[in-house]
């Protein structure tokens, strides 16, 4: 099983994980995000967006995630990682 490079591109209030989909021979963006006043992350596939729908099931705990600080964004990039793997080998 191969891990998915992820790029953190998150900035204030806001975390952030992109990688590269090249499934189905095409290559889209992909990019998870979750901050402040969000019950959910969101996950976008190029320009669509939709809300990760029962989080917990990769290991997303929204307390974690909101106490913030380093602990916090590595609770964030585990989950952004574990979806990430999840969805590409699904795919």
């Amino acid at each position: 099983m191969s891990t998915v490079t992820l790029r953190n591109c998150s900035a204030l209030a806001m975390f952030r994980f992109d990688w590269t989909s090249h499934l189905d021979g095409t290559t889209t963006e992909m990019s998870l995000q979750w901050g402040e006043g969000l019950s959910n992350p969101l996950g976008f596939r190029g320009q669509v967006c939709a809300e990760i729908r029962n989080p917990e099931r990769f290991g997303f705990d929204p307390v974690k995630a909101a106490r913030g600080g380093r602990a916090a964004i590595l609770h964030f990039k585990a989950f952004a990682q574990a979806f990430a793997d999840a969805f590409e080998e699904d795919e």
